[in-house]
């Protein structure tokens, strides 16, 4: 929607009750922080919800940062790693206060605007003076951009994919599962109640000796899809007969051969979760329908957590 203004933005995707779930949240984050420090668990895992719900308005896909040009929803990713890394709730509590204010739409996208300008310029890095390079040398910019039209071999997309992305990708973030499935309401016990039925039975399909059973023993790529795919139909039955109600909506998609619709190169995908109950080996899918796309490494050589990453990041 470029060209449109904030007031036109907000006012097409409304938060409506978005927000309600996280009130007693933010009210005890409003009652553990103690003014002068940087706030405790209950304040850090209160914003890192409210910035979860935020992230995932259509809003936030459509505004654009007051600076960086990038969509707020972008901005708010960057937000994760400024709470886990430096938090300080003095920074967050304005835009707290308004939520538990319930102030309007337009009032609310503001602070977060505000928000994403201050922690922009309060982590911005001063680059490194320029070395003066000679004459006739040609100055290079080692960007995914500059390679996007560009002959280079892949072992050198991968050099840059990796020093421009790789220290953007994070794992074992603490707190991430109450900040983004906390609030699921059943989640807990319907996962619990799973996971004993995995193990009940005299072919039970999880063991705490021997681990997951039918997991391939050569790991062979379709081996393995069509264990995954078979054990995740297998999770989302257990579930649903633990509670009927459940109409679960996300299946895995392998199609380690097949390009996926809606990227400009053609890009293949060995697995991922997708938004489609009905989604098989033959199913066309477009990128907007992956929600978590997978990686599968079989060799000892490539089977290594930054290899896995770079993998992702193609």
């Amino acid at each position: 929607m470029a060209g449109s203004s904030l007031d036109d933005i907000v006012g097409k995707y409304s938060l409506q009750n978005s927000l309600r779930p996280i009130f007693s949240r933010l009210q005890e984050a409003e009652q553990a922080y103690k003014p002068g420090e940087p706030g405790n668990e209950d304040c850090r895992i209160g914003v890192l919800r409210l910035l979860s719900i935020l992230h995932g308005q259509d809003a936030a896909f459509n505004l654009r940062s007051k600076q960086g040009g990038q969509s707020v929803a972008s901005e708010l990713a960057g937000l994760f790693r400024h709470v886990e890394g430096n938090f300080n709730y003095d920074i967050y509590q304005p835009l707290v206060q308004l939520v538990l204010e319930k102030a309007p739409d337009t009032d609310i996208w503001k602070a977060v605007l505000d928000l994403i300008d201050i922690v922009t310029q309060a982590t911005r890095i001063t680059p490194p003076p320029r070395i003066n390079l000679p004459v006739i040398q040609t100055p290079r910019s080692h960007t995914t951009s500059s390679l996007a039209n560009s002959s280079e071999y892949r072992k050198d997309i991968d050099n840059v994919l990796k020093e421009e992305l790789l220290r953007f990708l994070h794992a074992d973030i603490p707190g991430f599962f109450e900040a983004f499935f906390g609030e699921i309401e059943g989640l807990g016990s319907t996962a619990q109640a799973v996971f004993d039925r995995c193990k009940a039975g005299g072919e039970s399909l999880y063991t705490e000796e021997g681990g997951w059973t039918g997991w391939p023993e050569n790991a062979a790529e379709k081996c393995v899809l069509d264990w995954l795919v078979e054990t995740v139909g297998t999770l989302v039955q257990f579930a649903e007969e633990h509670d009927p109600t459940q109409n679960i909506d996300r299946r895995p998609l392998a199609q380690p051969s097949r390009p996926v619709g809606g990227s400009t190169a053609k890009r293949k995908l060995d697995i991922a979760f997708v938004d489609d109950p009905n989604a098989t080996e033959n199913t066309r899918c477009h990128w907007s329908q992956i929600l978590v796309p997978g990686e599968l490494k079989n060799d000892r050589i490539n089977s290594i957590s930054t290899r896995t990453a770079v993998g992702l990041l193609r």
